[in-house]
């Protein structure tokens, strides 16, 4: 079966869509704070709340971003003190293979397939991405090494071929994915690039950057000191944490930050194929995604 087009969705769906990815975010915010953990809201997310006080019109998801310490203590404590039936934790393994290279949690009662999971058998609702500051070497040697681990563990760690970042990017991914089939040898490769890239502890340089991402991404260095204080900015009515830095970061991020796209990129980042904010995505097993 081909990949399912994606939607083409409302105005008014996009708003409900970004008004139920905010309780994802408001219970993960709630959990942090009971944990003594750090977050940052991040991405679209943040430059929303800075420009706008609230979502960017066409934004489709949230996402956080957490130190190297309390992401760790993040992924221990979840399993046992969150609500995991209705908010997993969902990442790659050696038995499931997500095609996303960052941690996700999940809301079990929506349904939201895209085509890059519609043919997996797993979680299918909205989510939340939460994604580690790692510690980033001080010298220019240390720090091209630690990206070249870093594509080496998206690579194989996400299995999926990027398309745009020209041929020869897409052609030499091909290329060494078929020279590693084992799912067993992936995930053995991908777990010892993670070990190699996040080897520098976060906080024993002046620099952190975060590497589960593209390449573009994982290149930019940002100073630690942007990251040591938490900031409350207005967000959707309520107030919600950031970086106390973030001016430079989002500078550093995106340039100018505070002038929007052009109209032709201003549209959700998903391609969302199925969309229910109302039922769980069990219910749609065999019909809209895991379809055989």
């Amino acid at each position: 079966m081909a990949t399912p087009e994606p939607l083409s969705l409302s105005a008014e769906q996009i708003r409900a869509l970004q008004m139920k990815s905010l309780e994802i975010f408001d219970y993960f915010v709630s959990f942090c704070d009971a944990h003594d953990l750090t977050c940052f809201l991040d991405a679209g997310g943040l430059l929303g709340a800075i420009r706008e006080k609230g979502f960017i019109a066409w934004d489709d998801d949230l996402d956080v971003i957490m130190p190297r310490p309390d992401f760790d203590l993040f992924m221990e404590l979840w399993p046992v003190y969150a609500d995991v039936e209705r908010y997993p934790v969902v990442w790659t393994t050696e038995t499931l293979v997500t095609r996303d290279p960052m941690v996700k949690i999940y809301d079990t009662t929506t349904c939201c397939v895209t085509a890059e999971h519609w043919d997996i058998d797993m979680v299918q609702g909205l989510s939340l991405d939460v994604i580690p500051l790692d510690g980033c070497p001080g010298s220019r040697v240390g720090r091209a090494v630690q990206v070249m681990w870093a594509m080496v563990y998206n690579l194989y760690n996400a299995q999926f071929v990027p398309t745009n970042h020209g041929k020869l990017m897409e052609w030499g991914c091909r290329a060494l994915l078929g020279l590693v089939r084992s799912p067993h040898a992936r995930h053995r490769l991908w777990r010892f690039a993670e070990s190699r890239m996040t080897s520098t502890p976060y906080g024993s340089t002046p620099w952190v950057r975060y590497l589960y991402s593209g390449p573009m991404y994982m290149r930019k260095v940002f100073p630690l000191a942007a990251f040591r204080d938490v900031a409350q900015v207005e967000f959707e009515s309520q107030m919600v944490p950031v970086p106390a830095g973030w001016d430079e970061y989002l500078t550093i991020f995106y340039g100018d930050y505070m002038t929007p796209p052009p109209p032709e990129d201003r549209k959700p980042h998903h391609d969302i194929v199925f969309l229910d904010l109302d039922h769980g995505y069990k219910a749609y097993r065999g019909t809209q995604y895991c379809v055989r």
